[in-house]
């Protein structure tokens, strides 16, 4: 199986393969005022339910949860070693968009045969990495929203993934300090919104939902942040996912062990989709 991390890094020679994060709740300790899970969030598609363009036919949102030693430890330097070795470049900011399409400093990749080998690495990089998912996507020509879906078109699927994550994890729910929620920025106005429904949804939740609550903070793509990275790449997997549709990145199959699965049936994955 593949081991952590993929590629050299600078994590001390003695760490030893670090395995996903589990559901039993036996993870050690975070530092103090520090909390011990870390959920990174983006989104793929145009959530504006009227947008039902060819390329914008499902929204998706797509969370990264890790402990966060591992994340400290593992995913960041793991993350920067990769840049190096496949691009020359750990400033680099991956963007499934454009490392899909060869667009702007994926450009550099030359040939068919350099860019399928940069995408294999890719894959077992995001397969050996130790994170879990929670997701919430549908097709716009199926999802029926509620009122509140309507009036709230992107809150509702973040909190509904929120959700997911939360029931799949009762031993994470209601911890102190708040779990650190780390999401891709949209803008001052758009950010204050959505921080707002987060922080109301807290005082709304009720049994097994309860004990919602998130440190929620915005950061910007330019900022390099890895877990944002991550969640941007495997975002839109998940919305081809909802299309049934193949990505030709990274294939779903190699994202499904990493959902969290509902503690009353392991074969349900923390996958809400809204048109099923």
């Amino acid at each position: 199986s593949a081991r952590w991390p993929p590629t050299p890094s600078p994590a001390p020679a003695t760490s030893s393969a670090t395995p996903l994060p589990d559901q039993s709740g036996s993870e050690p300790s975070a530092p103090a005022g520090q909390s011990e899970y870390i959920v990174f969030g983006d989104e793929s598609g145009d959530h504006g339910l009227s947008n039902v363009r060819s390329h914008s036919r499902a929204f998706a949102i797509a969370l990264a949860i890790f402990r966060r030693d591992d994340y400290v430890e593992y995913f960041v330097p793991a993350l920067r070693a990769f840049k190096r070795t496949y691009f020359g470049d750990e400033n680099l900011i991956l963007h499934e968009r454009e490392i899909r399409r060869g667009d702007g400093a994926f450009r550099r990749l030359k040939g068919p045969d350099e860019r399928e080998a940069t995408a294999a690495a890719l894959r077992l990089f995001v397969a050996a990495a130790p994170f879990r998912i929670a997701a919430f996507g549908y097709r716009k020509d199926q999802y029926q929203p509620s009122e509140v879906g309507r009036a709230e078109p992107y809150a509702v699927p973040m909190i509904t993934a929120l959700l997911g994550q939360q029931i799949a994890m009762p031993h994470a729910r209601g911890l102190d300090p708040a779990t650190e929620l780390v999401l891709d920025s949209r803008g001052a106005v758009e950010d204050a919104q959505l921080a707002s429904v987060i922080e109301r949804a807290a005082f709304l939740s009720d049994p097994p939902y309860g004990d919602f609550r998130f440190d929620v903070r915005f950061v910007r793509k330019s900022e390099r942040v890895a877990g944002v990275e991550l969640a941007d790449l495997i975002a839109n997997p998940i919305a081809r996912r909802v299309l049934n549709e193949d990505h030709p990145l990274i294939p779903f199959e190699i994202l499904e062990p990493k959902f969290l699965r509902h503690p009353d049936d392991p074969s349900r994955l923390a996958l809400i989709l809204a048109n099923d």
